[in-house]
């Protein structure tokens, strides 16, 4: 789970995608970014808030592609949430992030 920062400048989920996809390629190629199994499983634009889904060998490529793509759309930085085995885990911690918020 992650949140672009600064929130108010959030980009659309579309532009995002598009923006971790080429960044993705432009950094590992075509094999490598095939290799990390990357698929956005949900985001809001308005919360700046996004979860992230690739195997746990790519967690360390998939954060410095984070880190890259927030460059590319011109955000101050990505914070990382919280990182989990499950996406069950990660929705129950981001409905408990909801309440706190």
């Amino acid at each position: 789970m992650f949140e672009v920062l600064p929130r108010d400048n959030a980009p659309s989920r579309s532009e995002l995608e598009r923006s971790l996809r080429r960044t993705a390629l432009s950094l590992y190629g075509v094999v490598g970014a095939s290799e990390i199994e990357l698929s956005l499983k949900s985001y809001s634009q308005r919360r700046g808030r996004g979860i992230l889904k690739t195997d746990n060998k790519s967690i360390s490529r998939v954060l410095c592609l984070l880190l890259a793509t927030s460059r590319v759309l011109g955000l101050s930085g990505v914070r990382v949430l919280a990182v989990s085995g499950t996406l069950r885990g990660l929705s129950r911690r981001e409905k408990e992030a909801g309440k706190t918020l």
